[in-house]
């Protein structure tokens, strides 16, 4: 497992972040666009952005899941955008619920954002617990057929 994040990252920031991703990575967890919002950011450039870094993540044999931004009502555009571009490219879309409720969590946070080992913790939980479908309809890897010398 590596962790390729950083505090305030933006969704630029993502797609250089995301050149550190290798071939033998097969499941990738997204939580970017919440410093877009913060910055206020037009929705037009997150769309751009969050496009080019799935179609660069997005390959076969891969699952992606992506946290969905918690949204203000004058920003539901972000959302739209989420929705749309994980349906595009296959990526499994976390309830914002689940990052809620962990963050809610007694002892979960230094900050009231950012996780703590516990909050790390609880937050694998969740994200086993969400992408659990997912992982259960992936594919095997096809086996070789053994030749005889």
């Amino acid at each position: 497992m590596k962790n390729l994040s950083h505090p305030g990252a933006t969704i630029t920031d993502g797609f250089a972040m995301a050149d550190g991703v290798t071939a033998e990575d097969h499941l990738i967890l997204i939580e970017l666009g919440g410093n877009d919002l913060i910055a206020g950011k037009p929705p037009d450039v997150f769309a751009r952005g969050l496009e080019a870094l799935l179609a660069k993540l997005a390959v076969s044999g891969r699952t992606i899941g992506m946290f969905e931004l918690p949204l203000m009502p004058q920003r539901i555009a972000y959302g739209q955008i989420q929705r749309r571009l994980a349906s595009q490219y296959g990526i499994s879309l976390i309830p914002n619920r689940y990052l809620a409720g962990v963050i809610a969590g007694k002892d979960a946070t230094s900050d009231g954002l950012h996780l703590t080992d516990i909050g790390a913790r609880r937050m694998a939980r969740v994200v086993t617990q969400a992408l659990s479908p997912v992982q259960r309809a992936r594919p095997e890897k096809p086996t070789t057929p053994a030749t005889d010398p």
